[in-house]
């Protein structure tokens, strides 16, 4: 009986532990790149000058209009 409860207290630990790991933000910001990606050759059809860096220094350190907010987040 005492091994038992000791495996299920263990296993809750594990199920908190990856349930707090998952809800952490910066675990899931990896998770986003292909959407990055897709969004940054999106832009890069309409001006295939754009480079990456312009394409992240465009969308994360200036403040533009280019009618796509709902792809920036």
């Amino acid at each position: 009986m005492e091994a038992y409860i000791c495996a299920v207290k263990k296993g809750l630990a594990y199920i908190f532990f990856f349930l707090f790991l998952f809800n952490t933000p910066a675990f899931n910001q990896p998770f986003k790149l292909p959407v990055l990606i897709a969004h940054f050759l999106e832009h890069r059809q309409l001006d295939q000058s754009i480079s990456f860096f312009d394409f992240l220094s465009m969308h994360y350190w200036e403040d533009i209009n280019d009618d796509d907010q709902d792809r920036d987040n």
